[in-house]
């Protein structure tokens, strides 16, 4: 039909039914054509917010008189692409959907199967209303032509929607492919690679990952994690604070990688994988507290925990390469000992400008981002270094080289506070602020033990 006659033909229709049609928009605009699908493996594209109106009227129109049969394959197309739209998706319409899916099939094309494809990839939820019915008309549909879309139902089961996200995730996370590859044959990749079902088969596999996580040989465990991370880079999801996950993603996903260890430590190399893409996504907890508010407190103990240790280490190395050799050994015996009693709750390390310049080369060379995590000590000794530490109710400030062990109890208020950016040294080493103070020399470590112990009773 050309546009002459259709003009015609709607101008008809509004004289009859005495309903005025939406104005259409213009003919030139992209969202109006989207209907010439370029393949008939590749999605349309997603029509503009500004246009689901018209079309959402015109759909509301067409039901109200039964005229489903007077839509052309362009209008269904359309329509099917605002199937989700508007705080009153036609979709939760059953009857309207029923409707709907019985002119598309009368007026079939694999373009129109394409739009209905790409809606129920997009908005898809596992109870969500129409998402069934929809996906029960593409199942039978599908298959009815010899096309990628008839492979991907029978080995994904992609459109009976309880089965699709569990077997996408075992593909992904058993594949040896690479996940882009996956994603890709499973149809999910491109256009809707953030939509709903790629998101919910992501969702599996951290359910899936967090039940196993803690049980299951170390190795098995890396690889699913580095499957998992590189699924989430695929995606998009990493970075910049992990601003493309959902609110409900992002909490899952931190929760998945964090809570198989609340009872206890995993391998080196899994924590250190685990935090540092946690980090880089969505940066320290003890820094940016508003990005994990919403997660679970266990969770964020954990990677606190984690944190504390990677602190301690992060003073012991940096401190051990620029001080005396010696100095070193016993004070990292000492500190690890309360570490690996988890009687440290908090510690931030403070460096002069070669230790801070250090900790960003190991950062680098580590790929681990929570080196760079540290406070500043400007105008002092440029060796120079503070480790601060929360054991119980006391403060502790442990002075490098041949600086002093300084303790503060609960209500010092001179008590040097955590997680600043800088610090200045004339502050942190007055004597007469602190409650306790030791340098080390001799058996020093039996009178700081011997303090922290009369104190808290560690």
């Amino acid at each position: 039909m050309t546009a002459f006659a259709a003009a015609i033909q709607d101008t008809l229709r509004m004289r009859l039914t005495d309903i005025l049609l939406p104005e259409k928009p213009p003919a030139t605009t992209k969202a109006y054509h989207l209907v010439r699908c370029q393949g008939e493996d590749q999605l349309a594209p997603e029509l503009a917010e500004r246009e689901k109106d018209h079309w959402i009227t015109l759909a509301r129109n067409t039901a109200a008189r039964g005229t489903w049969g007077e839509l052309r394959v362009r209008e269904l197309k359309n329509i099917g692409s605002c199937l989700w739209h508007g705080n009153q998706p036609l979709a939760e319409d059953t009857v309207f959907l029923t409707d709907f899916l019985k002119a598309c099939k009368i007026k079939l094309k694999k373009s129109l199967c394409n739009v209905l494809i790409r809606a129920y990839l997009l908005y898809y939820e596992k109870n969500r209303l129409g998402i069934s019915l929809l996906g029960k008309w593409l199942a039978e549909t599908v298959i009815g032509w010899d096309w990628p879309w008839k492979d991907r139902q029978k080995e994904f089961f992609l459109f009976d929607g309880h089965e699709a996200p569990s077997v996408i995730a075992d593909m992904v996370m058993g594949g040896k492919e690479s996940v882009s590859d996956i994603l890709e044959r499973c149809g999910i990749a491109r256009a809707v690679q953030s939509g709903g079902m790629a998101s919910s088969a992501f969702a599996e596999a951290l359910r899936r990952y967090r039940g196993n996580a803690g049980l299951e040989d170390p190795a098995i465990t890396l690889t699913r994690l580095k499957r998992i991370v590189e699924w989430a880079g695929v995606q998009g999801w990493a970075g910049n604070e992990g601003a493309k996950f959902s609110s409900k993603l992002k909490v899952l996903f931190i929760e998945s990688l964090l809570l198989p260890w609340a009872n206890s430590t995993p391998v080196d190399k899994i924590m250190q994988s685990t935090q540092a893409f946690l980090l880089d996504c969505f940066k320290d907890p003890r820094l940016y507290k508003s990005v994990w508010e919403d997660v679970n407190k266990i969770a964020t103990a954990i990677i606190r925990r984690w944190l504390v240790g990677r602190s301690l280490e992060q003073f012991l190395d940096v401190v051990g390469r620029l001080a005396v050799a010696h100095q070193w050994s016993e004070r990292r015996k000492f500190w690890m000992s309360y570490y690996k009693k988890s009687v440290i709750s908090e510690a931030w390390v403070v460096f002069a400008g070669n230790g801070k310049s250090l900790a960003e080369r190991i950062a680098v060379e580590q790929n681990d981002p929570s080196w760079k995590n540290c406070g500043y000590i400007p105008g002092s000794d440029y060796n120079h270094a503070i480790l601060i530490m929360k054991i119980g109710d006391l403060t502790i400030a442990d002075f490098s080289h041949n600086g002093q062990c300084r303790i503060y109890k609960k209500g010092n208020e001179s008590a040097p506070l955590l997680y600043l950016d800088e610090y200045l040294r004339a502050d942190m080493m007055n004597d007469d602020k602190a409650d306790f103070h030791k340098r080390h020399l001799g058996n020093w470590q039996a009178d700081v033990a011997s303090y922290i112990h009369r104190l808290i009773g560690v």
